[in-house]
Formats: structure tokens, sequence, C-alpha cells
């Protein structure tokens, strides 16, 4: 049996849009859905009054937050759990056998929309699995995959193919490039049109039926490029790899705060 689609959940209305999102997600996979919330218990010495009330307030919330997001969905499960820790590191051992994670993110405003965005940008540095970062109702567009060209990106292939199975929409796979030795423009574009081919070839052949649509483009400002076809997509997705590229580094933080659609951040 696959793992459950995971809701991370702080009560603000930026977390409330990533449950329902969630929630439509937990059904196109035939998943159960889990609404979590974590408590970090700073001191080994607080007060036993005060944990239970953090608790009754967190199962308020969480009893509130599942009546709005999931009851829309008929024959869809969903359970709440409390997790003990930083939201992030609660989080992150809870997803280890989930399918997904999501996420919401808040610009400015509440505190606590500003705390989920922080935890959101610490998990998808090193996401335990999928994870989904929410700023904006989705749009029922294609879905956008950056292609880099990078070895290891199967795992971002793999799921970006298979949310466009689910959602049967087109999957549009984007790559910028740029060379810093001068060549010939459009020797460098065929090399890069080639490379796209061959990266996607065996993914078309596994989903027939997805329609897949190439776009290369000779550009090194990659956030960019991402946040514009998010204007028309249900979901982007991205890799992360360690530090040298996608969502791990602090520019490409830049898509996680301008994306207008769901952004999903696949380890590489």
């Amino acid at each position: 049996m696959r793992g459950p689609v995971i809701a991370g959940t702080d009560g603000s209305a930026a977390a409330l849009r990533a449950v329902e999102w969630a929630a439509e997600e937990a059904v196109y996979r035939r998943a159960p859905l889990v609404v979590a919330h974590a408590i970090p218990r700073w001191a080994v010495d607080i007060p036993v009054n005060q944990s239970v009330e953090a608790d009754e307030r967190a199962r308020i919330m969480l009893a509130d937050v599942v009546s709005v997001s999931g009851a829309r969905y008929d024959g869809l499960e969903v359970t709440t759990e409390i997790l003990d820790g930083r939201p992030e590191e609660a989080l992150a051992e809870r997803a280890a056998d989930a399918q997904l994670l999501v996420l919401g993110s808040g610009g400015a405003g509440e505190f606590a929309s500003l705390l989920m965005g922080s935890t959101s940008r610490a998990l998808t540095a090193r996401p335990p699995c999928p994870t989904v970062v929410v700023r904006e109702p989705s749009a029922h567009g294609e879905v956008v995959v950056e292609i880099t060209g990078a070895k290891g990106q199967d795992r971002v292939l793999a799921f970006a193919f298979e949310e466009a199975a689910l959602r049967e929409t087109p999957l549009r796979a984007v790559h910028p490039w740029s060379h810093p030795r001068p060549r010939p423009h459009e020797d460098l574009s065929r090399e890069e049109r080639r490379l796209m081919a061959e990266v996607l070839g065996g993914w078309k052949e596994a989903f027939p039926d997805v329609l897949v649509i190439q776009d290369t483009h000779h550009e090194r400002d990659r956030e960019r490029l991402l946040v514009e076809a998010s204007e028309r997509a249900a979901m982007v997705v991205v890799g992360a790899h360690g530090g040298l590229v996608g969502l791990s580094t602090p520019a490409s933080h830049t898509l996680l705060r301008h994306a207008r659609c769901p952004v999903a951040v696949v380890g590489c």
C-alpha cells in the first residue's frame, strides 16, 4: 500500500489553502489524507497544564481545518495528528513514508503564515518526499517540469509525468540553457533540443497518453522563466540537488515566493 498525502498546517489562511489542495490531490491519488500540526515543546520543564492546553487548541484547530477542507470529497479518508517538535523536523520525520507532503507559504501578514513559509523553505531544501508548496489556489492547467540536464533527474520526471497522467493534462518540459563559450546559437540550440529529446524519450514511451510540450530557452534567469510558466499551470515541478541547483539555493526561493501555482520539489 502506498503512503498517505500529508498536509502540514499551523491554522493560517496559507496553510488552509494547502490542506484544501492536499485533499484534492489525495482524491487524485486514491490515498488517505493526514492533516498534521507540530507543537514545539521548547522546555523539558514546561508545566503540564500548558502542554495540555496546547494539545486542546491544536485538536480544535485541526477539527476546524478538516471540516472546511475534507467535507467536500465524499469517501476521502481524513485523519489528524499532533506532532512533537519543530515543524520542519517533525513533518520531515512523519513524511518519510508519504506519497506527498503539502505545505502552505504565505507572504507578508499574519505571524502564523510567516512561520509556515519558513517551514516550507526549510523542508524544500532537503525534501523528505515530493513536497508541494501552495501559495495560491491551483488552476486546472498543464503540469510544468524543469529539465536541467543534470544527473539524477529521474525522480523529478517520474513525479511530473505521474501528475500529468493523474490530472489528464499536458506536460510542459521547460529547459533553460546558456553556454559560457561563444558558439553559433543555432548549433547550440540544436544540441539542447537533442538533449531534451533524449531525456524525455523513455518517459514519453512509459506515459503514452501524456501530451508533452517541449520548450527550450536560451536564458540564464531560470526562475523568471518558471514563474512565467506558472501563470498557466496547475503545478511546477523542480528538483532539489543538495545545494547545486534546484530549490536548495536561496536564489531559487524566488520561485517559491512568486509562482502563481503550487510548486513541487522532488529530491534528486
